[in-house]
């Protein structure tokens, strides 16, 4: 997805959504969506 970068982290650092900067199309409600919805899914599968 354009301007969705996700990364998963077994440290510290359990799950982390970033969006890009330029040339990103998702407006930011869709963003916060998107985040909403994979950080517990990554989280999960770290965990597991």
């Amino acid at each position: 997805m354009n301007g969705l970068d996700l990364t998963m982290c077994l440290g510290t650092v359990i799950a982390q959504v970033r969006l890009e900067g330029g040339g990103s199309d998702l407006d930011p409600a869709t963003a916060h969506a998107l985040a909403r919805l994979f950080v517990p899914r990554i989280q999960k599968a770290a965990a597991s």
